[in-house]
């Protein structure tokens, strides 16, 4: 990097946005291989569909090293700027338009019908040139399309939260220093909010028992138990129990804690 260092700050700025814009090209040179890469009918033809199948994307997984998820989610961007969207592609080859926006705008008019998504296309795209020191942020970006999906389309909102659910699932991935990572993704809000409502006060009521963990520890482990079984048919003043009994220092119990009381039978 020899050759920056006797640049100024201010030129260095303009050096650093020029490389982001040639990145951005660069980018949109990728998605237009990867788009001409699922069309491909034949290996040994020029054949191209119409549109992409469902097993399209393994051509570009196996040419990238990648996982189903990630070829799948490239092949997903290049959909939206070399088919859907292409006004997109065009910003980004000029250099407009970077990766993540790109992204963003596909993503968020995905529930729009075409002629809505590309009059949102040609609202937005003017603040989110890299050349324009007001462009949108991401965030401003995401808050700026949904205004206007919902004024073009007020059902908007209810058909892209339908489609969220429909992707709902659990992951989990091992972290590089051997832990573990666990999470459910697309759920309902109403419910993701009671649960986590519970597992807090589940924690508050432990810390104010005198328990000297963290509380994100406590939320954790009792996340953790209570999905791997640990506090199954307890009630919360048995889980409670037993996450004290667990604490550092605890005495240990003279044997597992007590079951619930059985459900009163019908008079």
């Amino acid at each position: 990097m020899e050759g920056l260092s006797g640049l100024t700050g201010h030129q260095v700025v303009g050096v650093l946005r020029e490389r982001y814009a040639d990145e951005a090209r660069v980018h949109a040179a990728l998605l237009e291989a990867v788009w001409e890469t699922v069309r491909s009918a034949e290996p040994d033809s020029t054949d191209r569909m119409s549109d992409p199948d469902e097993w399209s994307s393994a051509e570009v997984r196996a040419a990238l090293g990648l996982t189903r998820r990630a070829a799948d989610r490239l092949a997903s961007d290049a959909h939206s700027v070399m088919h859907r969207l292409p006004e997109l592609h065009d910003a980004m080859a000029a250099g407009d338009l970077d990766a993540a926006r790109a992204r963003l705008i596909g993503d968020w008019t995905l529930e729009l019908s075409a002629e809505h998504a590309h009059q949102v296309c040609a609202e937005v795209l003017p603040q989110c040139q890299l050349s324009e020191q007001t462009q949108l942020t991401t965030g401003q970006l995401a808050e700026e399309i949904k205004t206007k999906a919902i004024a073009l389309d007020p059902e908007w909102a209810r058909r892209r939260y339908e489609r969220s659910l429909q992707d709902r699932r659990v992951t989990a991935s091992r972290t590089p220093d051997g832990t573990a990572s666990l999470s459910g993704r697309n759920l309902p809000l109403d419910r993701v909010a009671i649960s986590v409502n519970r597992l807090d006060s589940l924690a508050k009521t432990a810390k104010r028992a005198g328990d000297p963990r963290p509380i994100d520890h406590l939320r954790a482990d009792l996340f953790l138990a209570m999905t791997d079984g640990t506090y199954l048919g307890l009630n919360e003043d048995q889980i409670l129990a037993a996450l004290l009994a667990s604490r550092p220092g605890a005495q240990p119990t003279a044997g597992p804690a007590p079951a619930p009381p059985p459900a009163s039978s019908p008079p």
